[in-house]
């Protein structure tokens, strides 16, 4: 059966900080102690960076790593360029509330002289494929693997392996780094995601907390016509927290909330962002 994917609550009709203010205002009457701490919510963000980060594989890298060059990489680079995009996510915490899911829509944008040579979702990482060995160990080692996509090898060890984060700021000067092995970490969350090949990738992040300081690694391998020299993108995100983990005092206050703010904390009260890339490639 098909699996339809979009954001678990719709936002475009909703002022988040007026429907954290009015529950505030209320908890003060009620439990003015607990006043503040619905106010800090206001606070709370999550949000992509400025500029995703991209680099152009190439041949080179499969020779700087003295790898096989994939058949199928060979074939589909007669017609396209491939790209590592790697999308920052940013977490700022200052209630105690915090966020332990997220959900990501990528737009790849066509061209609007050529619509008709539009971009693809060759492959994503976080990998859906992967959630075994994620559930079953903090970090895995990825790699790009002879058939042109990611492969993951819990047997290899993680400790001393590069980051996604760390391979993106090294990658123009250390050619071949982007194949890997490198450590990719998401703390036994339960993955999803939407079919790759597509002009659009959703996800889906679960089960963990996300905190300040931290970034989950959403990368795509990019497939794009080549001779393309622009790359538009549109970028989505919606965070959310558990409601059942709010203070009772403020649960029992949301319960006399009115139904349509009632409904947003009871959904897990969602920061989102949207940012639009316009990429010189």
């Amino acid at each position: 059966m098909f699996k339809t994917y979009d954001f678990s609550v719709d936002l475009s009709n909703i002022d988040r900080n007026a429907y954290i203010n009015e529950a505030a205002r209320l908890t003060d009457d009620l439990t003015p102690h607990q006043g503040e701490t619905v106010r800090a919510f206001t606070q709370d963000k999550a949000s992509f960076g400025e500029t995703p980060e991209v680099y152009k594989i190439t041949v080179k890298d499969f020779i700087e790593k003295k790898r096989n060059i994939p058949h199928i990489f060979s074939q589909l680079s007669e017609d396209y360029d491939f790209y590592w995009i790697r999308f920052p996510v940013n977490f700022i915490k200052k209630s105690v509330w915090a966020f332990n899911k997220l959900e990501v829509i990528i737009d790849l944008l066509a061209d609007p002289e050529n619509p008709q040579r539009y971009p693809k979702a060759f492959q994503v990482l976080p990998d859906k494929k992967f959630l075994y060995p994620l559930q079953s160990s903090s970090s895995i080692a990825v790699n790009i693997d002879d058939n042109f996509q990611f492969s993951a090898d819990p047997r290899v060890e993680t400790h001393d392996l590069f980051t996604l984060a760390q391979v993106s700021a090294k990658s123009e000067s250390n050619t071949g780094m982007v194949l890997g092995p490198l450590k990719y970490s998401l703390k036994r969350a339960r993955v999803d995601h939407s079919d790759i090949g597509n002009q659009w990738i959703f996800w889906m992040l679960d089960g963990i907390e996300f905190v300040q300081d931290s970034s989950p690694d959403l990368v795509i391998i990019t497939q794009i016509a080549k001779n393309t020299e622009k790359l538009n993108i549109r970028a989505q995100l919606q965070a959310y927290c558990d409601f059942s983990l709010l203070h009772e005092d403020i649960q029992t206050v949301v319960g006399s909330l009115p139904d349509d703010i009632k409904r947003f904390f009871i959904k897990g009260c969602p920061a989102s962002d949207i940012k639009e890339y316009r990429l010189t490639l």
